[in-house]
């Protein structure tokens, strides 16, 4: 027998279709992406600021809005995961280096458009990667990811305490020249926070990495669905 193709479907969902569509200009090369205005701000506190009309009197091109500093392909990513809530990585693969890349620079994109449920999604999905039995496909995040990671977000971002935590915990299980040659490229500030972190965990154990214990410190507080803590 053949699958059935129904799927259960909200009408909140199938109402956002019907709103007007939104014109972005991302990236140097000013790709153009449009999306639905009610799922464009369901999320994003910037956004729904920069549809205002008191804004759109003051831009070039009326009706568009400009991310020029932007990443097409991060907002791509991005665009998947406010028709989809999902984000298309390599779930069922093992995970690589350039897929905590495109995750950590998903981040640092949902910190600028101000989405924090986004930047939650994106923080879950990389603590499956941390959180891998298998050693082999366990990664974390390079010493160039770090850098960028530094460089974008403020000193209090918890995708920089996730990274700390994930160099500390995750070094002590994988081998130990995989780890020197990532951290020996990550910026003075951060092996300090390292450092500082290394001095203060307890005795290493496999079972008690801080996000298997308990992820919800790496999660923002979401004033959207009433500031309530993630399962």
């Amino acid at each position: 027998m053949e699958p059935d193709p129904r799927v259960p479907v909200s009408g909140s969902k199938i109402d956002s279709l019907t709103s007007d569509v939104i014109k972005i200009s991302v990236g140097e090369s000013g790709q153009i992406f449009h999306v639905h205005r009610s799922l464009l701000c369901s999320t994003s506190d910037f956004f729904q600021k920069a549809i205002k009309q008191e804004w759109d009197t003051l831009r070039a091109e009326s009706g568009l809005i400009t991310l020029a500093e932007d990443n097409p392909a991060d907002f791509k990513l991005y665009v998947h995961w406010i028709y989809y809530k999902t984000l298309p990585t390599t779930i069922g693969v093992k995970a690589s280096d350039e897929e905590v890349s495109t995750l950590v620079r998903a981040y640092a994109l949902g910190e600028a458009i101000m989405d924090i449920e986004f930047k939650n999604t994106v923080i879950e999905a990389l603590i499956s990667i941390f959180a891998q039995e298998d050693q082999s496909a366990r990664c974390f995040p390079s010493g160039d990811d770090v850098s960028f990671i530094c460089e974008a977000l403020p000193t209090s971002s918890l995708l920089r305490k996730l990274a700390v935590d994930a160099y500390v915990y995750i070094g002590f299980f994988t081998e130990f020249g995989y780890w020197t040659k990532r951290i020996e490229k990550c910026p003075k500030e951060f092996l300090v926070d390292v450092a500082t972190a290394l001095f203060k965990r307890p005795k290493p154990s496999y079972e008690e990495r801080p996000w298997v214990a308990s992820k919800q410190q790496y999660l923002e507080a979401n004033a959207r669905d009433g500031g309530k803590d993630h399962e």
